[in-house]
């Protein structure tokens, strides 16, 4: 019977508690009289009308107030406020309905003494079923998750309150964490022990727990919060749990489902710092804007935020179909904005004059490129053709038709550059700074280069293959222990990028804060370790994931560096973007050198272009 009542449709546990709140409104106005006459109380045709309308207010009045969308399991201090307000609501309309209907046999007490009773039997029933639910779901056969909630704080207690009606999460202890002043005396909370976060290590086995839920928001962590954060994932075997709406979903749906393990990238994002709302604005409001390779990861992000920017028209440039359509299936919601998706190439020069032209842009962010370093070093013809010729027509287009800014997307490894992709990247910085140096253009476009490093979770990133790859159960691939990158969310690169451009005067090259270099070695045994495994090796051959050195491919480098070593920074308005400040040898005769560029390419000559390359962009 309770595993019919716990299982069946939402509408069918409605009707149940219908049926029980009539049958109380009955067994209430029965005690009723049955008090006020001091005898047993017997239902005659006079007084039956009194029930019918007892029970038919009672149900009216609780289902607008909503009390059959709340579950039986669920009963707290707000639960029986709103059903006493309800109560009294019902006690004023049914008082009158006695004192006016004015039958002989029916006390006009019974209008006050019926609500009283009523109001006793109901919060009693809800009580007695929620317990017996409680009781009923933990002796079934589903273990519950011994869990510890990390933070003491209102949320805390709010947790750990919902999860006890639950068989899911076995709260077994809380953590204290720096930030608990208000409970600073305190050895438990709600019957829970609270316990000291320099012993976690000997909490977590001794308790033998699974997860640990934390309560704050991944935003608000500083550095020394995230460290103990890493330490506990990599020490022990549990799983960090974060909280998304979980009190505000439990409310609504009365269900326990928006708990999420935490992600390498919250744990490796930076504290974030509120974007210079004037820098946002300066290149997009009221403006017309085209973005190329506008379907990629950082393109499609800086469309995102540029459409709350308030553009006037939206041109969104990719070369790749399906990417297309997934991009423009997340804007079928946004209203009020003029947009338009192109499917087409950079190196379609009439296209892109026709655009220009037509939709008379004011701003071009320039994120089109072709950027997987493996990929481009057994193609580098392709990538020649699409990165260099592809930017450099783009520019003169930009140029002839009187853009005001041109925000070209660099790379870390343009400095130095190793691979191909790098050598591209760099011969477009040359060929704007050249640009710009010799007054070839005609100084109304204002250029500008932005340099970053790696952003997490891209598409063709070490990240995804990771998760992939610990997903599926399978080895690791790392080409080497030491290798270090540069590491960015896409929102905060997006949004930096966006500012960047509006703090160029010409032809400046930023580079956006990065951080600190991270080992990916590391950060894979960390990404392993908050999902919950283990990694197998010669000291845990029952681990569950092991690792697989597969050694440099091709043009990788073991780090990147963001700025050449004969340059330096210099700092700008906002405190995560530099200006970079190099000393290098500009070109002269653009046209004639990318016209040999150009005949190279149709050779196919890969000897000469190697030549080339080296010529232009000397080590």
């Amino acid at each position: 019977m309770i595993n019919f009542f716990l299982n069946s449709p939402r509408f069918v546990r409605k009707i149940l508690a219908i049926i029980c709140d009539i049958l109380l409104s009955f067994i209430a106005l029965w005690i009723a009289f049955s008090l006020r006459l001091e005898q047993f109380h017997n239902i005659n045709e006079k007084n039956f009308i009194i029930y019918i309308f007892s029970a038919f207010l009672l149900i009216t009045i609780f289902y607008f107030s909503r009390i059959y969308s709340s579950l039986f399991r669920y009963i707290d201090k707000f639960f029986i406020i709103k059903i006493s307000k309800c109560i009294i609501f019902y006690c004023l309309i049914f008082f009158c309905f006695i004192f006016f209907l004015n039958i002989s046999s029916i006390p006009r007490s019974i209008g006050i003494l019926q609500p009283l009773i009523l109001l006793i039997l109901i919060v009693s029933q809800r009580a007695i079923v929620s317990s017996f639910i409680l009781n009923f779901t933990s002796f079934k056969n589903i273990p519950a998750e011994t869990s510890l909630v990390y933070g003491i704080n209102d949320t805390s207690v709010s947790l750990i309150k919902i999860l006890r009606q639950s068989n899911i999460y076995n709260i077994v202890g809380i953590i204290e964490d720096k930030n608990n002043e208000n409970f600073f005396s305190a050895q438990e909370i709600l019957g829970i022990k609270i316990y000291k976060i320099e012993n976690l290590d000997n909490t977590i086995n001794k308790l033998f727990v699974k997860n640990i839920i934390y309560t704050k928001d991944f935003n608000s962590l500083d550095e020394n919060e995230k460290n103990i954060l890493i330490e506990i994932v990599t020490k022990n075997k549990v799983k960090i749990l974060k909280i998304n709406n979980l009190i505000t979903n439990y409310e609504k749906n009365n269900e326990i489902t928006n708990f999420k393990n935490i992600d390498i990238e919250d744990l490796l994002k930076r504290r974030v710092i509120l974007p210079q709302k004037n820098l946002l604005l300066k290149n997009n409001y009221k403006k017309n804007i085209l973005i190329t390779g506008a379907a990629g990861s950082i393109g499609s992000e800086i469309s995102n935020q540029i459409l709350q920017l308030s553009p006037s028209n939206l041109i969104l440039l990719d070369n790749n179909e399906f990417e297309i359509y997934n991009l423009r299936k997340s804007f079928d919601s946004m209203k009020n904005i003029n947009y338009k998706f192109i499917l087409g190439d950079i190196n379609n020069i009439n296209l892109v004059n026709n655009i220009l032209k037509n939709k008379k842009i004011s701003t071009v962010y320039h994120c089109a490129a072709y950027k997987h370093v493996p990929i481009l070093e057994e193609n580098i013809f392709s990538c020649v053709i699409n990165n260099i010729f592809g930017t450099y027509n783009l520019i003169k287009s930009c140029n002839y038709f009187n853009v005001e800014n041109f925000v070209f997307i660099s790379s870390d490894k343009a400095v130095n550059a190793e691979n191909i992709m790098g050598k591209t990247k760099k011969f477009c910085e040359l060929i704007i700074k050249s640009l710009v140096h010799d007054k070839i253009y005609n100084n109304k476009t204002k250029f500008s280069i932005v340099r970053f490093g790696n952003v997490l979770d891209s598409r063709g990133s070490v990240l995804p293959l990771f998760k992939e790859q610990i997903k599926n159960k399978k080895p690791i691939t790392i080409t080497d222990v030491n290798m270090k990158r540069f590491f960015m969310t896409i929102p905060e690169a997006a949004e930096l990028v966006i500012q960047a451009g509006a703090l160029a005067k010409s032809s400046d090259i930023f580079v956006l804060d990065m951080g600190k270099e991270i080992n990916i070695f590391d950060m894979a045994k960390q990404l392993v370790a908050i999902n919950g495994l283990s990694i197998k090796d010669a000291s845990n051959l029952n681990g569950d994931i092991e690792f697989k050195l597969i050694g440099l491919r091709p043009g990788e480098k073991l780090s990147e560096e963001l700025v050449a070593k004969n340059g330096y920074l210099e700092d700008t308005a906002h405190p995560r973007i530099k200006r970079v400040i190099e000393n290098e040898t500009l070109l002269k005769d653009i046209e004639d050198i990318m016209n040999e560029l150009r005949v190279i390419v149709d050779k196919l000559d890969q000897k000469s272009l190697d030549n080339f390359l080296l010529r232009i962009l000397p080590r």
